[in-house]
């Protein structure tokens, strides 16, 4: 890294030792680069040189951790080949492989592993997965509930019969559990949890005045008056030199003055005492005054101002003695909830080492037992002997540490010796894991302490040039985040301290400046959902940016064009992640979504589940009506409700085992089932079932599944779907985490079940199978969590009218570390509910946290952006109504307002806001978009264009007939340079076809013809022909009817019925069509008119023929495949098409095309369609992996079968 230009604060992190470091690196600041020089800086210098092995670097991930290993061990490498004499670094080299660069669990754990016998555990535990642990939990919490009930502990049955709801306690058992998971970032839950009693004890009751939560109240009351103050002062500034309006000043005076002296107030009582005294007086009679409009503002200003702080009082309704009170009679049902989470961590603990498991959270507590001593809290010998070994200890992302990790740490420091060994690196403008116990007020006390001067034992440093974004991403990063981000809200203020400032270098390019696009959802008639309409607007602007935008080359560092992979849309959740991911497919918008939820809601693995339960038991209604409509059975809606008719009362489930059970007896004394009735689809299903159901008890979980795969060839159907890979990859997926459930202390498909019931319920979701490849050129769409640590040329911050989560201030039992517990207040009316004082005083430090949080995601959204930001979302309201409910928060050169910032509840109501105070500087704008000037067009919409054509011709010709050549040629104009811009990115078979058909017959003749001419007039253009044409009216194309006709009847008719015949002669295979036509006729799968139009001596000639048979034959194995879809990515583009049928034979693929064209000779039909059954080849190989299928065309038209 000798050729690297390091800034002054980089060479300050770089050579600065013996005292803790605290660096506050902003987003782009190149921390890892310099974190590694460092490294490299320690160990090789010339006179006092470390072993790498003597320091501790801990990330916050394992593949943080792989990649600065690799980092660290390239850079001494590269040195080592520059000096291969050199002993130390030869030592380096061996030593890097064992150097501890780890995350801090497996710090923990190899502290537990070297020292178990300390705390007397086992050696031979194992890290449990989280569905295991899951599945003991709510073992453990059933017992101890159940132990609860049988010994009528009296304080709990009064807690349940006052909280629960209903006649169910799981409100309660949640409660339990979730105060239990909050303890366990607490170095000492214990002791924590003890406490949260002793606030309700008596002599705590009495020193109230002095408590914590009370404290809070006070300080988020000041927030807001001395923000009305600040607000009423500029107000008498306004109108304080203005003629006849000294009683106005005297009454804006009087106000202030009573809100500035509950400023200084600390005591609750007081500031209680002085709320009530604030009185606004009568608003003066202003006459002949010449700011008449003026006054009414102001006015109207205090009395916003008065009306706020009458809110403020009630905050204050309670009195000290009406607070003790409360407190009194919530009392021993805190005892009672803190005493069951004892009993339950207790009990849980006991089982989890019964079972020699142990939770990543246990691991880290068994550290601190090791190194610190839990009674004296005295560091132990152990904790020495690391303090001696270890030089230095280096955290990265220090600020998504909480307190257990803090803890730890210290303990092998030199701290307690006196020594300064800390180095920590992190922003806290990026810490976004509260939901995982970080703490970033760690962070942010080290901020505030540590002297920025340079010779101190305590030293910050502060990184704030950004090396990854251009200036117009940096500015907008800025401009937004010094209007929004305090250390009243999100734990910082966002000042010349914490601005980002650009150092990276960029070619100069234009259209570079940051965008909000909001979509106007206010078209009722409109189906679309507003994450639809979203995302059609965002497939519209990507469109765009391929088209018009140019990116910098990470390579050569030049300008080049927007590929797909270099755009990324970031969300706040995936859960509207599907319909993005449909819609820019639509559109021909290569795609993937990289989500770490989404795998148990995926069908494929639905219907698995609900197959394994029905194998454990089958008298389930709903996993048994999933799998029964599923392709397992093919059962369709009317099927299962003629079932349902005959015997009404009875439960659906029994009704399916035992009409089963009779299909079986029947079969076994002689009955056959005709095809595709009701009784043969169950008969076939239920004798499949029946016998995979005989392994359940002997079988494991994952051979199970493997035997349901094989049985139903299920792996291979979902393969040839639609997202066939992905879909395969999720079932694969199922099998692993079947294998790993074997792991577990729990065996079976019944534990199986729960314990992926237990992952679902607790969110624990694993994603779907990411099939995609990290060189694919495709947008990436993925949470703003997974991309925090990457970056990307142009960004998305998409779905910002998303509101914000709330749910966790609106539990039974709310929690903060520091303020303790609040719980409702309930009567002897089930129906009395109120949040007791001190519930609503967390609830208000929860939403404030929350808040901080969200401010914080959405910095790391925008910082991700290289060279481009674009910020969109979706309103209710017209464009007008939306602008003007900000404009009022929205002040030129200050701060926005604490109250407005905490009423937020999406990024919008930050974002708007901030841009709209830089207003008189026209820096930002925002652009509107509507149903009217939405544009896109789905690859459907593309065909459709082909009719839009046909009809324009027609109705040409039909009301200017002696115009019509001229119209036409208008109409047909050929832009010289069409071919640059008519490329698309997502083709149909036809088109393709059509393309190559053109090609084949130019290169023939060597020139165009009338032929050639109208094949190219039916190609549609990449903009739509317009439709002035009435919509009602439609085109009359019976030879396209027939042929779908065909095509229809052909995919209904059961071929494998054929064998049955006794000769194939003419008049029999009439006959067999007749009865196929009946049957089809009875489902409703065709109506009278469409089998019209076929001429069914063509199709009796096809049944008659070696091809029908052959098929017959496939259809028996259950190889016959018919109007398959696929979509593939062919030469750049996603082509999208149906394949007539196909079927496997001998083990190789046999495709057939019907073609009912009217044409002289077989060479022509190889001209017009060899390129169309190219493609399909391609989609078969892809599927099955299967060269060089068999290519067939039937001829309807010339009765025979063309091989090509």
């Amino acid at each position: 890294m000798g050729d690297v230009k390091w800034t002054e604060d980089q060479q300050k992190v770089i050579n600065y030792r013996n005292r803790d470091i605290l660096v506050s690196a902003a987003a782009g600041s190149g921390k890892t680069a310099v974190l590694v020089e460092r490294i490299i800086k320690i160990i090789t210098d010339k006179e006092n040189p470390v072993d790498i092995d003597k320091l501790l670097v801990v990330t916050f991930t394992k593949a943080a951790a792989a990649e600065m290993r690799e980092r660290i061990s390239n850079a001494i490498d590269q040195q080592y080949e520059a000096d291969p004499d050199n002993l130390n670094l030869e030592k380096q080299l061996t030593l890097v492989h064992n150097a501890n660069i780890t995350t801090i669990d497996s710090f923990c754990n190899s502290i537990v592993r070297n020292h178990f016998g300390e705390i007397n555990l086992e050696p031979n535990f194992r890290i449990a997965d989280q569905g295991e642990l899951k599945l003991i939990q709510q073992d453990v919490i059933s017992n101890v509930f159940e132990r609860y009930y049988e010994e009528k502990d009296f304080g709990f049955l009064n807690l349940v019969d006052t909280y629960s709801n209903g006649n169910k306690d799981n409100n309660i058992r949640d409660m339990i559990l979730k105060i239990a998971n909050e303890s366990e970032s607490n170095p000492w839950p214990r002791e924590w949890l003890l406490s949260l009693k002793e606030e309700y004890e008596e002599k705590k009751i009495e020193n109230l005045r002095k408590a914590d939560f009370l404290d809070n109240v006070i300080k988020d009351t000041k927030y807001f008056l001395n923000e009305k103050f600040a607000l009423l002062s500029e107000m008498i500034e306004q109108v304080k030199n203005k003629e006849n309006l000294e009683k106005v000043v005297d009454n804006l005076e009087n106000y202030a003055n009573q809100i500035e002296e509950c400023l200084s107030i600390s005591d609750y009582e007081e500031m209680k005492n002085a709320l009530s005294g604030i009185k606004a007086a009568k608003w003066p009679t202003i006459k002949n005054a010449a700011e008449k409009e003026l006054v009414a503002k102001v006015k109207d200003k205090r009395d916003g101002i008065k009306k706020e702080i009458d809110n403020i009082k009630k905050n204050y309704a309670m009195s000290i003695d009406d607070i003790v009170e409360q407190m009194h009679l919530l009392a021993p049902f805190v005892n009672t909830i803190v005493d069951v989470t004892l009993r339950f961590m207790d009990e849980y603990e006991k089982n989890k080492r019964d079972k020699h498991v142990a939770s990543f959270s246990d691991i880290e507590h068994f550290a601190l037992r090791i190194l610190v001593d839990s009674e004296t809290k005295e560091i132990t010998d152990v904790a020495k002997q690391y303090q001696t070994n270890i030089h230095e200890i280096m955290i990265d992302e220090y600020q998504d540490s909480n307190d257990l990790q803090e803890a730890i740490l210290t303990a092998i420091s030199k701290k307690s010796e006196g020594g300064h060994n800390l180095f920590m690196v992190g922003d806290i403008k990026q810490s976004i894991y509260r939901f995982r116990q970080a703490k970033p007020e760690l962070f942010m006390e080290k901020y505030n302490r540590f002297d920025v001067v340079e010779e101190s034992k305590e030293q910050r440093i502060d990184l704030a040039m950004n090396f990854r974004s251009r200036i117009e991403v940096v500015n907008f990063v800025n401009d937004v985040f010094k209007k929004i981000m305090n250390d009243d809200l999100g734990n910082v203020t966002y000042d010349k301290d914490a601005y980002l400032y650009c150092g990276a270098s960029y070619v100069e390019s234009s259209g570079n400046d940051t965008e909000i696009l909001l979509f106007e959802n206010t078209n009722k008639e409109n189906n679309d959902t507003s994450s639809v309409l979203e995302a059609k607007m965002i497939a519209n602007r990507i469109k765009r940016l391929i088209e018009e935008h140019k990116v910098v080359d990470k390579a050569t560092k030049q300008l080049r064009e927007t590929r797909y992979s270099d755009i990324v849309i970031l969300l706040r959740s995936t859960t509207v992640g599907k319909d993005f991911l449909k819609v820019l497919l639509d559109n021909g918008i290569p795609t993937t979504v990289q989500s770490q939820t989404g795998y148990f809601s995926s069908k494929e693995v639905q219907t698995m589940l609900a197959f394994l339960m029905i194998l454990d038991n089958p008298y389930q209604d709903i996993p048994l009506v999933t799998v029964l409509k599923s392709e397992f059975a093919n059962i369709c809606d009317d099927e299962l409700a003629e079932l349902r008719i005959s015997a009404k009362k009875t439960q659906f489930s029994y009704l399916v085992v035992e009409y089963c059970e009779n299909l079986i007896q029947k079969a076994e004394e002689g009955e056959v089932f005709e095809k595709e009735t009701l009784d043969y689809k169950l008969f076939n299903f239920w004798k499949k079932y029946k016998k995979m159901r005989r392994h359940v008890v002997d079988t494991s979980t994952h051979e199970l599944i493997q035997m349901v795969y094989d049985e139903f060839n299920y792996l291979n159907y979902t393969a040839a779907m639609p997202a066939g890979d992905r879909r395969e990859a999720n079932l694969k997926m199922l099998l692993e985490k079947a294998i790993a459930y074997e792991n577990t202390s729990y065996k079976g498909v019944f534990h199986f079940v729960r314990y992926i019931q237990q992952l679902k319920k607790y969110e624990i979701d694993f994603g779907e199978a990411d099939v995609s490849s990290e060189d694919a050129n495709e947008v990436k769409i993925m949470t703003i969590h997974k991309s925090k640590g990457l970056e990307f040329p142009i960004v998305f911050v998409s779905n910002i009218n998303k509101r914000f989560n709330e749910a966790d201030t609106r539990a039974l039992c709310v929690l903060d570390q520091t303020l303790g517990l609040g719980i409702d207040e309930r009567g002897l009316n089930p129906r009395y509910k109120k949040s007791s004082f001190r519930k609503k005083t967390i609830i208000d430090k929860i939403r404030k946290d929350n808040l901080g949080e969200e401010l914080r995601i959405l910095y790391v959204a925008l910082t991700r952006a290289k060279e481009k930001l674009i910020l969109t979302g979706c309103i209710g309201k017209e464009p007008e109504e939306f602008m003007s409910s900000y404009v009022g928060n929205a002040k030129e050169g200050h701060f926005i307002d604490y109250s407005q910032r905490y009423k937020a509840n999406c990024y919008l109501d930050w974002i708007m806001p901030a841009i709209l105070s830089y207003k008189a500087e026209e820096k930002y704008d925002v652009t509107f978009v509507n149903q009217e000037n939405l544009v896109t067009e789905t690859v459907v919409e593309i065909a459709e264009n082909k009719l839009d054509e046909m009809t324009l011709r027609s109705k040409i010709k039909e009301f200017a007939p002696e115009d019509s050549s001229s119209i036409e040629q208008r109409v047909d104009f050929d832009y010289p340079f069409k071919e640059d811009i008519d490329k698309k990115i997502k083709y149909s078979v036809s088109e393709i076809k059509k393309r190559a058909m053109v090609e084949a017959y130019e290169n023939e003749l060597g020139e165009e013809t009338p032929l050639i001419d109208s094949l190219k007039n039916q190609m549609p253009d990449s903009k739509r022909v317009p439709t002035f044409v009435e919509q009602h009216e439609e085109v009359e194309n019976k030879g396209a009817k027939r042929g779908t006709a065909v095509h229809r009847l052909l995919q209904c008719i059961i071929f494998k019925e054929l064998l049955a015949l006794e000769d194939y002669s003419y008049k029999t295979i009439e006959q067999f069509v007749k009865v196929q036509i009946r049957r089809i006729f009875d489902k409703k799968l065709m109506t009278k008119d469409e089998i019209d139009l076929i001429y069914m001596p063509a199709i009796y000639k096809f049944l008659c023929s070696e091809t029908a048979l052959r098929m017959a034959k496939a259809d028996k194995e259950e190889n016959l495949f018919c109007e398959k879809p696929f979509v593939i990515l062919y030469e750049e583009a996603l082509v999208q098409g149906i394949i007539d049928v196909f079927w496997i034979e001998d083990g190789k693929i046999v495709l057939l095309d019907y073609k009912t064209d009217k044409v002289s000779n077989e060479d022509e039909l190889i001209k017009r369609y060899k390129k169309q059954l190219e493609l399909y080849e391609i989609a078969l190989n892809r599927v099955f992996n299967v060269k060089n299928a068999e290519r067939l065309i039937y001829s309807f038209s010339l009765d025979k079968v063309i091989k090509l």
